[in-house]
């Protein structure tokens, strides 16, 4: 071996030893202080025994004299010498390991006949001690530690019964002395100290004896552990919960002591020699962990060697590694240009087509909605040739960027081509789709300063869903374009959910047209009913109606699909009245085949609101099908009420009056929600779908929920949570207190059959 090699190992070696020692010094440390730790847990556990063990046996020796017929008879006739108490104390000091034990008998009227601690008796201790006359006055046995006049003690108070009837008190005081004999026979040197904050209450100690100002509680205290204590602060002592001392080969430990309602009242201070504690595992840890550095040393030479000889082996490897990291990183930043565009970073077409795919996948398993938005900048073109393509590009990386901070989790968002983006959205609500895009159309509304140039833009916006149109990701595409050239031709700027008819001519709209008149009048129009249950009590409180069209070439036909077109067509009234009609008949039935259903729930439109004799026209209707009015309930949506609230107030307070009950759904989605409640004749606030379908990840939506149920349950309100889906929403619903519920999770929308069945189903399994 060479001179150089010989140094670079040796250098190595060095560095590895002083390492290797420094590490194996703080492990030794560590262990160390478990070791430590254990004992001082082991001693404070000694003291606190020797303390309990204390207190019983002043308990026990109390409720014995309290038991004995020698104390009964010197109370009964207030005459002591059928007791020779002189004598007692001491008999009991010897017999029972007490060091110091005081006696007093104390009679029903407060008089002391005897104190072993003076010839003082026959005072009236009612006069001067409070607990005396609150425990005469209640007899009961009181047994802690506390501060005396002197020191800190023991006592005990016990009641002496005799026929039923109190007669007297035996009052028994002992000193820690006993306590710190008790660790003594352990092996352990100990003494009690009292705190501070009780200095006031000792008339006097009875050694006066002190360690800077902390009064000495106990008679004996070894020199040595005095000495130890004067050597070491004594606030370092009380401090940590162990110290050691070296120099008088001590290992302090401290144990605090608390009276009866938690009051630190003083400390016991427990030592044992150092060279007394068993260090044995310590030492073999040392000895272990020497002999495993040695090996460690003999194997890092070894390696040192021959990592020296397959340095450029080793080199080698490094250059290919970090070829291969180039290779891959270059090839992820190929794979993201080919699946982003350029210019914003957002997916292009081919990643959006490729994600749409899983999404539609994933919502068809799931039974979940999703939808794609279509957005088109408005004018966009005239800044372009303004300003020139720098301008306009700086333009779109913007918008793509404002877009972007309004995204969350179940939102994805691409660039398909020049000033056109497509937003694909999961899982989520209309209502909640609806509010997504205003904030959308506002936030793109906002200036744009380019080059110090203030710029606006507009957005054309058409939306496509499944899965009540596209089945397809062509579909969907296809519909929510057709649906953003429509909300062009409105004047742009807004957005348009696309509706199937968009795409017909007027010859097949009519035709539609006289396909809707004709399931009108041949019963083809279907209602279906969604059950609405209390979960507290597992019954079925109503059922809200909804409409379906059974189309004879189309299929299952939802309302979003024909209401436009009925409305187009003049045949809303005609519609609702056939709808409602149907509903009651239906709900009818069941009541008279003995079935509870509960209350009937209708929706009113606002095209309703505006009409002069709605509320005329729903009475003859009940009539006309003999529907109990008070089982009917309607729903109003709560952006109706805002939008004209004093007419809307008329109307509601006229049906009210008919007995029907009166719903607001869509809660909390307006802008003025709690500022109309005093003034509407409502009884059911329904907490829209939009706050409950993230209950379990949005703290938001359960703060608002929980202030909606509190605010109904203030107001005298019933209040419904629709739209729940999981287990988890309806567990978070009922700790906040609302315990009716409608959704996918109790129930989908069913017919008259499947509705029926359900009823059965629930109420057997309820009761």
């Amino acid at each position: 071996m060479n001179k150089k090699i010989f140094l670079t190992i040796s250098i190595y070696l060095v560095g590895f030893v002083l390492i290797a020692y420094i590490l194996m010094a703080g492990y030794l440390r560590d262990v160390e202080l478990k070791m430590h730790t254990k004992m001082a847990k082991s001693m404070q556990k000694s003291a606190q025994d020797a303390v309990d063990n204390k207190a019983k046996d002043t308990y026990v020796l109390a409720l014995g004299l309290s038991l004995g017929e020698d104390a009964k008879t010197a109370l009964l006739t207030h005459y002591t010498k059928h007791l020779n108490f002189k004598t007692l104390s001491k008999s009991l000091v010897n017999s029972l390991g007490f060091e110091h034990l005081w006696l007093q008998i104390i009679t029903k009227d407060g008089l002391s006949l005897y104190r072993s601690w003076t010839d003082k008796k026959g005072d009236n201790l009612l006069g001067v001690r409070d607990d005396i006359r609150e425990l005469l006055g209640y007899p009961k046995t009181l047994s802690s530690i506390g501060i005396g006049k002197y020191t800190l003690s023991f006592k005990t108070i016990q009641p002496v019964w005799y026929d039923n009837k109190l007669i007297g008190l035996v009052e028994l005081i002992s000193k820690f002395d006993s306590v710190v004999n008790d660790l003594n026979k352990n092996g352990y040197e100990s003494l009690v100290l009292i705190d501070k904050a009780h200095n006031n209450k000792l008339q006097n100690t009875l050694h006066q004896k002190n360690i800077d100002g902390y009064r000495i509680a106990t008679s004996k205290a070894s020199t040595h552990l005095l000495s130890s204590l004067s050597h070491k602060n004594m606030a370092s002592v009380l401090k940590n919960p162990f110290v050691t001392d070296k120099k008088n080969d001590l290992f302090l430990a401290r144990h605090n002591i608390y009276n009866n309602k938690g009051n630190l009242l003083g400390y016991i201070v427990v030592a044992k020699h150092l060279s007394h504690i068993d260090m044995t595992e310590l030492e073999n840890t040392k000895q272990q962990l020497l002999y495993l550095m040695a090996i460690i040393v003999l194997i890092v030479i070894f390696g040192l060697l021959y990592l020296y000889n397959t340095k450029y082996k080793s080199f080698i490897q490094k250059q290919n590694t970090l070829l291969s990291e180039k290779v891959k990183e270059r090839t992820e930043s190929l794979n993201f240009m080919a699946l982003h565009d350029s210019l914003t970073n957002l997916p292009n077409r081919e990643l959006l087509m490729t994600s749409m795919e899983d999404m539609l996948s994933k919502a068809k398993k799931e039974e979940k909605s999703l939808y794609v938005v279509f957005l088109d900048l408005d004018n966009f073109k005239d800044i372009n040739d303004a300003y020139g393509h720098a301008a306009g590009d700086t333009l779109l990386q913007t918008v793509s960027q404002r877009v972007e901070s309004l995204m969350s989790s179940t939102t994805f968002f691409a660039r398909v081509s020049g000033d056109e983006f497509v937003l694909v959205i999961e899982g989520w609500q209309k209502q909640e789709v609806e509010r997504f895009l205003k904030k959308l159309l506002t936030e793109i509304q906002k200036p744009f300063y380019i080059d110090n140039t203030q710029m606006y833009v507009g957005a054309s916006i058409g939306i496509s869903f499944f899965p009540v149109y596209g089945q397809t990701v062509a579909m969907l595409m296809k519909e929510s374009d057709t649906a953003m050239y429509l909300a062009k031709e409105k004047g742009k700027n807004r957005y348009q959910f696309y509706e199937f008819w968009m795409e017909l001519d007027k010859k097949k709209r009519q035709e539609l047209g006289k396909e809707l008149r004709h399931a009108l009048m041949h019963d083809e129009i279907n209602v279906y009913f969604q059950p609405k249950v209390n979960v507290q009590e597992h019954t079925i409180v109503g059922f809200e109606s909804l409409v379906r069209w059974e189309h004879p070439t189309q299929g299952m036909m939802y309302p979003d699909t024909f209401l436009t077109l009925a409305a187009e067509l003049g045949l809303l009234e005609q519609f609702d009245y056939y709808v409602r009609k149907k509903s009651m008949e239906q709900m009818l039935q069941w009541k008279e085949e003995g079935l509870d259903v509960g209350v009937l729930s209708i929706n009113i439109g606002p095209h309703e609101i505006g009409q002069k004799n709605f509320t005329l026209n729903l009475q003859k209707l009940c009539e006309e099908v003999n529907f109990d009015m008070h089982d009917l309930e309607v729903e109003i949506v709560e952006n109706q009420i805002v939008d004209d609230t004093q007419r809307v107030i008329e109307v509601l307070n006229d049906i009210r009056a008919l007995g029907v009950s009166i719903a607001i759904d869509d809660f909390g989605t307006g802008y003025s929600s709690f500022a109309y409640l005093h003034d509407l004749p409502v009884q059911t606030l329904k907490i829209d779908r939009s706050f409950i379908s993230d209950l379990e990840i949005n703290e938001k939506s359960v703060k608002i929920v929980r202030m909606i149920t509190l605010l109904s349950h203030q107001l005298g309100l019933e209040v419904i949570a629709e739209g729940v889906e999981t287990k988890e929403q309806l567990r978070i619903l009922m700790h906040e207190g609302c315990q009716i519920i409608q959704g996918y999770y109790i129930s989908k929308p069913l017919s008259f059959k499947d509705a029926k069945a359900f009823i059965l189903q629930y109420n057997a399994k309820s009761s």
